[in-house]
């Protein structure tokens, strides 16, 4: 038999047992049968891009952190055995949310927490700026993005300042979306007493083609007691400096109270990913007070998702919280692209009276997005939800408010790669104010959107729609 022949022979046997292995492991029927033709008919191809994007579990990460905590001697229970004093149920008309909550979470809904709604990138960071000025024992900041630009610079600048001064600092980042970082820059943060890494995908046997998870939270945690969480990354355009995307509209939130454990806890289990290494852990729970007086609290949480989860934590959370609403559901979010068990929640909203509002860029940053989102025009419009372009600029919020009872502010997108491919952070505020704050601000850029026209796919001539329809062939990697 020739070298060729035995070649030939040799990737068909690959294909066949990867084919054995995306039937056994991949999600959906559907793309398991698709992955199981292509590797069997067309190895040579398909081999290759199964091992960059068949995968839908994060390998390693659970089974480190579990080894870590044994090592420890502690277990998650004890960890936050101080902030599950605060654990407190919502009163019987969101008690199903809560109950998922609390089984997707080690906590769920605490009270004493204290919520601040901040709105764009100069009054974030202005905020977030002032924070990490104050800091004393710790500084864990994560972003997606990080940019080696002006707000970069402020950023570094902050954060070495306090590195100097003896706080122990942490920068995390995700390579992929930070992929335009210089060297030089990470290399002045190091030097400046900063503890630096990136988030470190393809880390551990068997994940040299882990390409495809991303990690794309957005955290910041100050002496175990302020935190942050939302959309904003570190970067020019956040202000709106970038002439090419415009004007850029997003939302964060503070936290104070038992609700940020949950925050520390996230980044503190990404940076033993990618270190293998401990950071500062404040676990005390101290209420929020202003000048040593009480300041107003409400029930909040956090949810963490990701692909190292056992459950598909983010699709479950958001089937609930989409379930809950009585009245209004609106939502914010730059991309549409949702799974078919989302989709289907937003539909029974709809269908039983609820408001379903979904707020969405009319400028995409990312034109496959953007044409796969066309192919869901045709099913909304149905069952009643509205659909809103926002014109006033790039619009890249990921918020959702239900009825007059909450709101969740993070890093989700209503797409597949954040239910299902990224690691993500969501805040969940039952305080009124906030509440009411993400509310107004939601009306004024409803007052800068205009209607979809939800007939637009069924007008595109018929090449368009063809390729409008193959874009929904990627809506797993979207």
């Amino acid at each position: 038999m020739s070298a060729w022949s035995l070649a030939l022979s040799a990737v068909e046997l690959i294909g066949v047992f990867n084919a054995a292995h995306a039937v056994m492991n991949v999600r959906a029927p559907a793309s398991a049968l698709a992955w199981a033709v292509l590797l069997v008919t067309l190895p040579w191809i398909a081999v290759p891009a199964y091992w960059v994007l068949g995968r839908t579990k994060f390998n390693g990460y659970g089974r480190g952190l579990r080894a870590a905590l044994a090592r420890y001697r502690v277990g998650i229970g004890e960890l936050f055995a101080e902030a599950k004093r605060y654990e407190c149920r919502p009163e019987p008309r969101l008690e199903g949310l809560s109950q998922t909550l609390a089984r997707l979470m080690p906590i769920g809904f605490t009270e004493g927490n204290h919520t601040r709604v901040l709105i764009d990138g100069e009054a974030i960071y202005a905020a977030m700026l002032a924070d990490i000025a104050a800091a004393r024992t710790s500084i864990l900041l994560q972003v997606y993005i990080l940019r080696d630009d002006a707000s970069g610079e402020r950023f570094l600048e902050a954060l070495a300042e306090r590195a100097r001064a003896g706080v122990a600092t942490y920068l995390l980042y995700d390579e992929i979306g930070s992929l335009d970082v210089s060297d030089a820059f990470l290399g002045r943060a190091r030097e400046s007493g900063i503890r630096t890494s990136g988030f470190k995908t393809t880390r551990g046997p068997g994940n040299r083609f882990q390409i495809n998870f991303r990690n794309h939270r957005k955290i910041l945690v100050i002496d175990g007691q302020v935190g942050y969480c939302g959309g904003v990354n570190i970067g020019d355009e956040y202000l709106g400096l970038d002439p090419q995307i415009g004007p850029w509209r997003d939302t964060q939130v503070r936290l104070e109270g038992p609700a940020v454990k949950l925050l520390q806890a996230s980044f503190l289990a990404d940076w033993y990913w990618a270190t293998g290494e401990g950071a500062p852990a404040d676990w005390s729970v101290r209420l929020p007070q202003r000048q040593g007086q009480a300041v107003p609290t409400a029930p909040a949480a956090v949810v963490f998702t990701g692909p190292a989860d056992q459950l598909d934590v983010c699709s479950l959370f958001h089937q609930a919280l989409f379930g809950s609403a009585r009245r209004r559901l609106w939502i914010a979010t730059p991309y549409f692209v949702p799974d078919r068990a989302t989709l289907a929640a937003l539909k029974t909203a709809a269908l039983r009276g609820v408001d379903v509002r979904i707020l969405v860029p009319l400028r995409p940053d990312h034109l496959i997005p953007r044409l796969c989102s066309l192919s869901y025009y045709d099913e909304i419009k149905h069952v009643g939800i509205q659909l809103f372009h926002y014109h006033a600029g790039f619009m890249h919020q990921k918020v959702t408010l239900v009825d007059d009872e909450l709101a969740t502010i993070g890093s989700v997108n209503l797409d597949n790669r954040s239910f299902h491919l990224n690691f993500e952070a969501t805040a969940i505020t039952r305080q009124p104010d906030a509440v009411l704050a993400i509310e107004s601000a939601l009306r004024r850029d409803f007052e800068q959107a205009s209607p979809a026209d939800l007939d637009t796919y069924v007008k595109q001539p018929l090449w368009k729609r063809i390729l409008i329809r193959l874009t929904r062939l990627l809506s797993g990697q979207l």
